[in-house]
């Protein structure tokens, strides 16, 4: 058996628009541990986000969350590798999201941090958990040098004032950082984000792959963002999703028709890869 190892996106690719996952991808899944292949998720969710849906999957072992910032067992939370904001840059996220008209988020290991400022725009956070914990004011709290370690920094609000954030920060932090723009999940707000740059979906599978004695050329990745792209171009096969950008085809081997709408994608990959459909 050349592959031994699928891992699976998450939002846009196993998990359904409204939540769920299709049944069929989740019979399939199954059929495929059942024939002994590891499944593994790698996304960027927290681990607090990410947890119930693994336990859905049957999914147990490390899984990467926070675009491959922090490696942790699904059985007890043990981080296997963690990588977070250094003091400076903390330091200096927060000095510069404090003079733009953003709500500051600061992610921690499990949680969202936020005050007033952002109260109305959690739904756009809840794509990566909903364990929120409300600050009165967050640029005056204990949050920024939180015991679980920072993962990230968001600022969300106007397009414009999270583009100027953005290159404000990106002239201000350390090269070991990335600053990104985008809209948020199911929603117009804007988000800037702060995030560590040398960890990735991509050094995430390596590390998975070799906690079982693997490479990443026994693995199959499958995703639909361009932050799946470090996986796809590492893996021995990949798939892009249905709704993938055009950007993104070139570094997957294959694309599969099918969207986050309707589901049935991971099927089709395990059905192709190992010749299993489901029951």
């Amino acid at each position: 058996m050349k592959f031994r190892l699928l891992a699976l996106d998450l939002d846009g690719t196993t998990v359904l628009d409204d939540g769920g996952v299709n049944p069929r991808d989740l019979r399939a899944i199954r059929a495929a541990q059942d024939a002994g292949i590891i499944v593994t998720i790698i996304t960027g969710r927290l681990f607090s986000g990410t947890r119930p849906v693994a336990h859905h999957l049957g999914v147990t072992g490390p899984i990467g969350v926070m675009n491959g910032s922090e490696i942790r067992y699904v059985e007890d939370g043990h981080r296997l590798e963690a990588h977070y904001l250094c003091n400076t840059t903390r330091t200096m996220s927060r000095e510069a999201l404090g003079g733009f008209d953003l709500a500051p988020f600061v992610m921690s290991s499990d949680h969202v941090h936020y005050d007033p400022r952002g109260a109305h725009h959690l739904d756009a956070l809840k794509a990566w958990t909903e364990q929120f914990v409300p600050h009165d004011d967050l640029f005056d709290s204990h949050a920024w040098d939180h015991h679980d370690g920072v993962l990230a920094v968001f600022g969300v609000g106007e397009r414009e004032a999270a583009l100027q954030a953005q290159a404000s920060l990106r002239d201000q932090l350390p090269m070991d950082n990335e600053v990104l723009h985008f809209a948020g999940f199911k929603t117009p707000a804007n988000i800037v984000c702060v995030r560590g740059r040398t960890r990735d979906k991509g050094t995430a599978l390596h590390r998975i792959a070799g906690e079982y004695g693997l490479t990443v050329d026994d693995c199959v990745a499958v995703g639909d963002w361009f932050n799946d792209l470090p996986m796809l171009e590492v893996a021995g096969r990949s798939f892009a999703m249905g709704t993938a950008p055009e950007g993104l085809l070139p570094h997957a081997d294959e694309q599969i028709p099918h969207t986050s709408v309707e589901g049935g994608g991971i099927a089709e990959v395990i059905d192709r890869i190992w010749g299993i459909r489901e029951p």
